[in-house]
C-alpha cells in the first residue's frame, strides 16, 4: 500500500514535458487554422483569375479584314468577316 501510495505521490509531481507538449498542442493547432485560411485565400485568388481568363478569351473577336488589291494589269476585292455574336467585344 505505501509502494502504490509513493507511486501516486511520484506521478502526481512528475510534470517533466507537459509544459512542452502544451506549447506543441497550440503551435499545431495556429498552424493547421493558418494554413487553412491561406488555403482559402488561395483558392478564391485562383479562381478569381481564372474567370477574369475565360472571359478575356470570350471576348476574343474574330473578325478580320483585307483591303482590295489593285494593280494596274489586276484587281482582287477584299474580303471581311464579322464576328455577330460580339457585342462590345464580349461574345456570348
Amino acid at each position: 500500500m505505501i509502494a502504490l501510495k509513493n507511486l501516486a505521490v511520484a506521478l502526481w509531481n512528475d510534470d517533466a514535458g507537459s509544459v512542452i507538449a502544451t506549447e506543441y498542442m497550440i503551435l499545431g493547432s495556429t498552424l493547421a487554422l493558418g494554413t487553412v485560411v491561406g488555403l482559402d485565400t488561395v483558392s478564391d485568388a485562383t479562381n478569381s483569375e481564372l474567370q477574369e481568363y475565360g472571359n478575356s478569351i470570350r471576348g476574343i473577336s474574330q473578325g478580320y479584314s483585307t483591303p482590295r488589291v489593285q494593280t494596274r494589269a489586276a484587281s482582287k476585292q477584299g474580303s471581311a468577316a464579322v464576328d455577330v455574336g460580339a457585342i462590345d467585344g464580349v461574345s456570348p
